[in-house]
């Protein structure tokens, strides 16, 4: 009994390191461009973000700003995937499973953007891929520091539950699927003929590359 009582105020220590980590990041995040920044917890001000920083300023997907904003990512995902394995399959929440996680989720999709900018500098067939990029990391980050901050509540407070998780996972992914839906429907207007370009994308580069990330996990 002492046992899994030590163990379990073990994970909520890393749990709560974790949690000061990812504020501190935010706070960094807010020093380095506090302009930027603003734009960025300000959804409603997307298309002035979008014009200024994507279109203006030439967007660099490995800025430091953005770098910071995909690992606030990788962390909410393996924070979510763990205690997905923890509610549905009783696993363990540990630190070794999350690191695991985060180190497999970034070298996924770092691999995948290479790969992903290889064919589009050879081909061309995306010419607004860096517009594309802005809008998914602007999105996926905003989303994921609203869902962490609900993860920590829940966990924190013990209120983790089959019932909360099937909710938050199904809100999610309606999220997600709406905004890729709205995102190619702009591209496919553009230029009917993506429409072909859009359907290899999503098989080869979206839903093939995850499920091959789910069964290495």
């Amino acid at each position: 009994m002492e046992f899994w009582l030590e163990r379990s105020l073990d994970n909520q220590n890393w749990v709560k390191i974790l949690f000061l980590l990812y504020l501190s990041i935010i706070l960094v995040l807010k020093l380095i461009d506090p302009i930027q920044f603003n734009f960025f917890i300000r959804f409603f001000k997307f298309k002035q973000y979008i014009r200024r920083y994507c279109i203006n300023k030439n967007f660099k997907v490995f800025n430091l700003f953005y770098v910071l904003i995909f690992f606030l990512i990788s962390a909410t995902l393996s924070f979510l995937v763990i205690l997905y394995e923890n509610v549905y399959f009783d696993k363990a929440i540990s630190l070794n499973r999350y690191v695991k996680i985060i180190f497999f989720f970034k070298t996924f999709i770092v691999i995948r953007f290479l790969i992903i900018q290889l064919i589009n500098k050879n081909l061309k067939l995306f010419p607004t891929i860096k517009l594309y990029y802005f809008k998914i990391i602007f999105f996926y980050g905003y989303v994921f520091i609203i869902t962490m901050g609900g993860l920590s509540v829940l966990y924190l407070q013990n209120n983790l539950s089959l019932i909360n998780m099937k909710l938050l996972i199904v809100i999610l992914a309606l999220i997600f699927t709406s905004y890729h839906l709205f995102i190619f429907k702009e591209f496919i207007k553009s230029n009917s003929k993506n429409f072909l370009y859009l359907f290899y994308y999503i098989c080869a580069f979206k839903i093939a590359p995850w499920l091959w990330f789910s069964k290495i996990l």
